[in-house]
Protein backbone atom coordinates (compact mmCIF):
# COMPACT_ATOMS: atom_id res chain seq x y z
CA UNK A 1 0.00 0.00 0.00
CA UNK A 2 2.83 2.38 0.83
CA UNK A 3 4.53 1.59 -2.51
CA UNK A 4 1.35 2.66 -4.32
CA UNK A 5 1.29 5.89 -2.30
CA UNK A 6 -1.91 4.70 -0.59
CA UNK A 7 -1.30 4.97 3.12
CA UNK A 8 -3.34 2.73 5.42
CA UNK A 9 -5.40 4.32 8.18
CA UNK A 10 -4.82 3.47 11.81
CA UNK A 11 -8.24 1.83 12.27
CA UNK A 12 -7.80 -0.80 9.51
CA UNK A 13 -4.31 -1.60 10.78
CA UNK A 14 -5.58 -2.01 14.34
CA UNK A 15 -8.46 -4.16 13.10
CA UNK A 16 -6.06 -6.47 11.27
CA UNK A 17 -3.83 -6.72 14.35
CA UNK A 18 -6.79 -7.65 16.56
CA UNK A 19 -7.95 -10.26 14.07
CA UNK A 20 -4.45 -11.79 14.01
CA UNK A 21 -4.44 -11.71 17.82
CA UNK A 22 -7.58 -13.85 17.91
CA UNK A 23 -5.89 -16.28 15.50
CA UNK A 24 -2.68 -16.29 17.63
CA UNK A 25 -0.60 -15.30 14.58
CA UNK A 26 2.03 -13.20 16.30
CA UNK A 27 4.58 -13.24 13.45
CA UNK A 28 2.03 -11.96 10.94
CA UNK A 29 1.04 -9.32 13.46
CA UNK A 30 4.62 -8.15 13.79
CA UNK A 31 4.82 -7.85 9.99
CA UNK A 32 1.63 -5.76 9.90
CA UNK A 33 2.96 -3.52 12.66
CA UNK A 34 6.18 -3.13 10.70
CA UNK A 35 4.08 -1.76 7.85
CA UNK A 36 2.48 0.61 10.30
CA UNK A 37 5.87 1.89 11.43
CA UNK A 38 6.88 2.59 7.82
CA UNK A 39 3.65 4.51 7.32
CA UNK A 40 4.12 6.72 10.37
CA UNK A 41 2.05 5.00 13.06
CA UNK A 42 4.91 4.36 15.50
CA UNK A 43 3.22 6.51 18.19
CA UNK A 44 -0.42 5.91 17.27
CA UNK A 45 -2.37 4.98 20.40
CA UNK A 46 -4.96 2.82 18.62
CA UNK A 47 -2.33 0.79 16.75
CA UNK A 48 -0.14 0.41 19.85
CA UNK A 49 -3.10 -0.82 21.90
CA UNK A 50 -3.87 -3.40 19.22
CA UNK A 51 -0.24 -4.52 19.27
CA UNK A 52 -0.33 -4.94 23.06
CA UNK A 53 -3.49 -7.01 22.70
CA UNK A 54 -1.75 -9.18 20.07
CA UNK A 55 1.28 -9.85 22.24
CA UNK A 56 -0.77 -10.51 25.39
CA UNK A 57 -3.07 -12.98 23.64
CA UNK A 58 -0.07 -14.78 22.16
CA UNK A 59 1.70 -15.02 25.52
CA UNK A 60 4.44 -12.53 24.62
CA UNK A 61 4.18 -10.60 27.89
CA UNK A 62 7.70 -9.16 27.73
CA UNK A 63 7.10 -7.73 24.25
CA UNK A 64 3.76 -6.23 25.28
CA UNK A 65 5.39 -4.66 28.34
CA UNK A 66 8.12 -3.17 26.14
CA UNK A 67 5.51 -1.57 23.86
CA UNK A 68 3.55 -0.36 26.89
CA UNK A 69 6.59 1.21 28.58
CA UNK A 70 7.61 3.02 25.38
CA UNK A 71 4.17 4.50 24.76
CA UNK A 72 4.07 8.29 24.93
CA UNK A 73 0.37 8.19 25.78
CA UNK A 74 -1.64 5.51 27.57
CA UNK A 75 -5.41 5.21 27.98
CA UNK A 76 -7.65 2.80 29.89
CA UNK A 77 -7.51 0.33 26.99
CA UNK A 78 -3.70 0.24 27.29
CA UNK A 79 -3.78 -0.39 31.04
CA UNK A 80 -6.63 -2.93 30.87
CA UNK A 81 -4.84 -4.91 28.16
CA UNK A 82 -1.70 -5.12 30.26
CA UNK A 83 -3.39 -6.23 33.47
CA UNK A 84 -4.89 -9.24 31.69
CA UNK A 85 -1.57 -11.10 31.90
CA UNK A 86 0.50 -12.49 34.80
CA UNK A 87 -1.39 -11.63 37.97
CA UNK A 88 1.63 -10.58 40.03
CA UNK A 89 2.68 -8.14 37.34
CA UNK A 90 -0.94 -7.23 36.71
CA UNK A 91 -1.43 -6.18 40.33
CA UNK A 92 1.61 -3.88 40.18
CA UNK A 93 0.25 -2.18 37.07
CA UNK A 94 -3.29 -2.11 38.45
CA UNK A 95 -2.12 -0.25 41.55
CA UNK A 96 -0.28 2.24 39.31
CA UNK A 97 -3.33 3.01 37.16
CA UNK A 98 -4.26 6.70 37.41
CA UNK A 99 -7.93 5.89 36.78
CA UNK A 100 -9.84 2.62 36.78
CA UNK A 101 -13.13 1.69 35.11
CA UNK A 102 -15.42 -1.33 35.46
CA UNK A 103 -13.31 -3.25 32.97
CA UNK A 104 -10.16 -2.65 35.02
CA UNK A 105 -11.67 -4.05 38.21
CA UNK A 106 -13.41 -6.91 36.42
CA UNK A 107 -10.22 -7.96 34.62
CA UNK A 108 -8.47 -8.24 37.98
CA UNK A 109 -11.31 -10.18 39.60
CA UNK A 110 -11.56 -12.52 36.61
CA UNK A 111 -7.79 -12.98 36.46
CA UNK A 112 -7.53 -13.98 40.12
CA UNK A 113 -10.47 -16.34 39.74
CA UNK A 114 -8.89 -17.96 36.69
CA UNK A 115 -5.72 -18.82 38.63
CA UNK A 116 -7.69 -19.98 41.66
CA UNK A 117 -6.64 -17.10 43.95
CA UNK A 118 -10.06 -16.61 45.52
CA UNK A 119 -8.80 -14.51 48.43
CA UNK A 120 -7.20 -11.92 46.15
CA UNK A 121 -10.29 -11.85 43.95
CA UNK A 122 -12.43 -11.26 47.04
CA UNK A 123 -10.08 -8.50 48.21
CA UNK A 124 -10.35 -6.65 44.88
CA UNK A 125 -14.11 -7.18 44.82
CA UNK A 126 -14.58 -5.71 48.29
CA UNK A 127 -12.39 -2.71 47.38
CA UNK A 128 -14.47 -1.80 44.34
CA UNK A 129 -16.20 1.57 44.74
CA UNK A 130 -19.12 0.45 42.55
CA UNK A 131 -20.06 -3.01 41.25
CA UNK A 132 -22.20 -4.00 38.31
CA UNK A 133 -24.05 -7.27 37.70
CA UNK A 134 -21.11 -8.59 35.67
CA UNK A 135 -18.77 -8.19 38.65
CA UNK A 136 -21.12 -10.01 41.02
CA UNK A 137 -21.58 -12.80 38.48
CA UNK A 138 -17.81 -13.17 38.09
CA UNK A 139 -17.49 -13.73 41.82
CA UNK A 140 -20.39 -16.16 42.01
CA UNK A 141 -19.11 -18.15 39.02
CA UNK A 142 -15.58 -18.26 40.44
CA UNK A 143 -16.67 -19.68 43.78
CA UNK A 144 -19.03 -22.13 42.08
CA UNK A 145 -16.19 -23.35 39.88
CA UNK A 146 -14.05 -23.85 42.97
CA UNK A 147 -16.85 -25.82 44.65
CA UNK A 148 -17.25 -23.17 47.37
CA UNK A 149 -21.02 -23.16 47.18
CA UNK A 150 -21.65 -21.63 50.61
CA UNK A 151 -19.52 -18.60 49.77
CA UNK A 152 -21.10 -18.38 46.31
CA UNK A 153 -24.57 -18.42 47.88
CA UNK A 154 -23.56 -15.73 50.38
CA UNK A 155 -22.44 -13.44 47.54
CA UNK A 156 -25.58 -14.30 45.59
CA UNK A 157 -27.76 -13.36 48.58
CA UNK A 158 -25.91 -10.04 48.95
CA UNK A 159 -26.57 -9.14 45.32
CA UNK A 160 -29.45 -6.69 45.03
CA UNK A 161 -30.10 -6.63 41.30
CA UNK A 162 -29.86 -10.26 40.22
CA UNK A 163 -30.31 -11.06 36.54
CA UNK A 164 -31.13 -14.35 34.82
CA UNK A 165 -27.42 -15.11 34.51
CA UNK A 166 -26.92 -14.73 38.29
CA UNK A 167 -29.61 -17.29 39.07
CA UNK A 168 -28.46 -19.67 36.34
CA UNK A 169 -24.81 -19.55 37.47
CA UNK A 170 -25.87 -20.57 40.98
CA UNK A 171 -28.13 -23.34 39.69
CA UNK A 172 -25.34 -24.65 37.49
CA UNK A 173 -22.97 -24.61 40.47
CA UNK A 174 -25.35 -26.68 42.59
CA UNK A 175 -25.98 -29.11 39.73
CA UNK A 176 -22.27 -29.68 39.15
CA UNK A 177 -21.78 -30.17 42.88
CA UNK A 178 -24.46 -32.89 42.81
CA UNK A 179 -26.91 -30.86 44.89
CA UNK A 180 -29.78 -30.79 42.40
CA UNK A 181 -32.40 -30.17 45.09
CA UNK A 182 -30.81 -26.83 46.02
CA UNK A 183 -30.55 -25.98 42.35
CA UNK A 184 -34.23 -26.78 41.86
CA UNK A 185 -35.16 -24.67 44.87
CA UNK A 186 -33.45 -21.65 43.30
CA UNK A 187 -34.93 -22.44 39.91
CA UNK A 188 -38.46 -22.38 41.35
CA UNK A 189 -37.75 -18.96 42.91
CA UNK A 190 -36.52 -17.37 39.68
CA UNK A 191 -38.66 -14.36 38.69
CA UNK A 192 -37.72 -14.93 35.04
CA UNK A 193 -36.40 -18.02 33.26
CA UNK A 194 -34.83 -18.43 29.84
CA UNK A 195 -33.77 -21.36 27.68
CA UNK A 196 -30.40 -21.67 29.42
CA UNK A 197 -32.04 -21.82 32.85
CA UNK A 198 -34.37 -24.64 31.81
CA UNK A 199 -31.55 -26.49 30.04
CA UNK A 200 -29.33 -26.24 33.13
CA UNK A 201 -31.81 -27.73 35.59
CA UNK A 202 -33.26 -30.37 33.22
CA UNK A 203 -29.76 -31.47 32.23
CA UNK A 204 -28.79 -31.43 35.90
CA UNK A 205 -31.49 -33.93 36.77
CA UNK A 206 -30.47 -36.15 33.86
CA UNK A 207 -26.77 -36.08 34.65
CA UNK A 208 -27.38 -36.83 38.31
CA UNK A 209 -29.39 -39.96 37.57
CA UNK A 210 -32.90 -38.55 38.01
CA UNK A 211 -34.49 -39.10 34.57
CA UNK A 212 -38.08 -39.01 35.85
CA UNK A 213 -37.57 -35.55 37.35
CA UNK A 214 -35.86 -34.44 34.13
CA UNK A 215 -38.82 -35.60 32.02
CA UNK A 216 -41.35 -34.08 34.41
CA UNK A 217 -39.61 -30.70 34.25
CA UNK A 218 -39.24 -30.99 30.49
CA UNK A 219 -43.02 -31.39 30.21
CA UNK A 220 -43.38 -28.13 32.17
CA UNK A 221 -40.87 -26.49 29.86
CA UNK A 222 -42.94 -27.35 26.78
CA UNK A 223 -45.86 -25.36 28.21
CA UNK A 224 -43.77 -22.18 28.47
CA UNK A 225 -43.76 -21.46 24.75
CA UNK A 226 -39.98 -21.22 24.64
CA UNK A 227 -38.55 -22.68 21.44
CA UNK A 228 -35.67 -25.12 22.02
CA UNK A 229 -32.54 -24.78 19.93
CA UNK A 230 -29.72 -27.16 19.00
CA UNK A 231 -27.66 -26.20 22.05
CA UNK A 232 -30.55 -27.01 24.37
CA UNK A 233 -31.15 -30.38 22.73
CA UNK A 234 -27.47 -31.35 22.64
CA UNK A 235 -27.11 -30.44 26.30
CA UNK A 236 -29.94 -32.75 27.30
CA UNK A 237 -28.87 -35.51 24.92
CA UNK A 238 -25.66 -35.83 26.91
CA UNK A 239 -27.83 -37.67 29.44
CA UNK A 240 -27.86 -40.60 27.02
CA UNK A 241 -24.16 -41.08 27.77
CA UNK A 242 -25.22 -42.08 31.26
CA UNK A 243 -27.75 -44.57 29.98
CA UNK A 244 -30.74 -42.32 30.53
CA UNK A 245 -32.12 -42.81 27.05
CA UNK A 246 -35.81 -42.10 27.68
CA UNK A 247 -35.15 -38.45 28.51
CA UNK A 248 -32.93 -37.87 25.50
CA UNK A 249 -35.19 -39.75 23.06
CA UNK A 250 -38.28 -37.82 24.17
CA UNK A 251 -36.55 -34.48 23.71
CA UNK A 252 -35.06 -35.46 20.34
CA UNK A 253 -38.50 -36.53 19.08
CA UNK A 254 -40.11 -33.25 20.16
CA UNK A 255 -37.33 -31.22 18.60
CA UNK A 256 -37.58 -33.09 15.30
CA UNK A 257 -41.33 -32.50 15.21
CA UNK A 258 -40.78 -28.81 15.97
CA UNK A 259 -38.25 -28.54 13.13
CA UNK A 260 -40.60 -30.37 10.75
CA UNK A 261 -43.50 -28.00 11.42
CA UNK A 262 -41.16 -25.02 11.16
CA UNK A 263 -40.05 -26.13 7.71
CA UNK A 264 -43.70 -26.59 6.68
CA UNK A 265 -44.55 -23.08 7.87
CA UNK A 266 -41.61 -21.58 5.97
CA UNK A 267 -42.52 -23.45 2.78
CA UNK A 268 -46.09 -22.13 2.93
CA UNK A 269 -45.03 -18.53 3.69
Amino acid sequence: MCEDSVLPLNFPLASVLRSLARLMRVKDGEAVYGLGLKCGFCSDLIVQNALIDLFMRCGEVDLSRRVFDEMEEKDLVSWNSMISGDMEEARVLFDRMPTKDFASWNVMVSGYMDVGDLDSAQSVFEAMPVRDAGTWNLMIAGYCKAGEMEVAKDIFDRMRDKNVASWTIMIDGYVKAGDVSSGRCLFDQMPEKNLVSWSTIIGGYARNGQPCDALELYEQFKKQGIKPDETFVLGIISASQLGILDTAESIIKDFQEHQFFLVCELSLA
